[in-house]
């Protein structure tokens, strides 16, 4: 089961703290608090990453009682097969066009472009024009994105 935390430190706007996670050093920005006369609400952080969690908890920020669990959500975990193998599906054209209509973003248009058989580095994907001039240079269209 994986879990969505929220982290608080009350009293406080804003805090960056940094945390140890196995030998590298992980900063965590804790925003979104407010003083005012209605009241205060506490500087927030979310994760659902467990090496974070298990950092920020075993810290003695959280240990004295500084950093606090505001609330925890369970979250459902995807198959990231299935959504990836649904992005990766494509249908070639008449016009030997390969279409891919599972693409929604620029994101999952990167991940194919530099999944086989294209292999594009992600230096040359940079922007989103860079990813639709290297798509149309390959004759690869995303129907679904815009």
């Amino acid at each position: 089961m994986k879990y969505n935390i929220v982290y608080e430190i009350r009293g406080s706007v804003e805090r960056s703290c940094v945390f140890k996670v196995n030998k590298a050093s992980v900063r965590v920005n804790f925003e979104g608090g407010a003083i005012s006369s209605r009241g205060t609400v506490p500087a927030q952080f979310a994760t659902t990453q467990v090496a974070i969690q298990k950092a920020i908890e075993s810290s003695s920020l959280y240990k004295s009682g500084i950093i606090t669990k505001g609330s925890v959500y369970e979250i459902e975990e995807e198959s990231d097969s299935s959504s990836r193998q649904e992005i990766l599906t494509s249908t070639v054209g008449e016009d030997g066009c390969t279409d891919y209509p599972g693409v929604a973003n620029m994101q999952q248009a990167k991940e194919v472009l530099m999944a086989e058989p294209f292999n594009i580095s992600l230096a040359d994907l940079q922007n989103k024009d860079a990813v639709k001039a290297k798509a149309n240079e390959l004759r690869v269209s995303f129907s679904n994105w815009k």
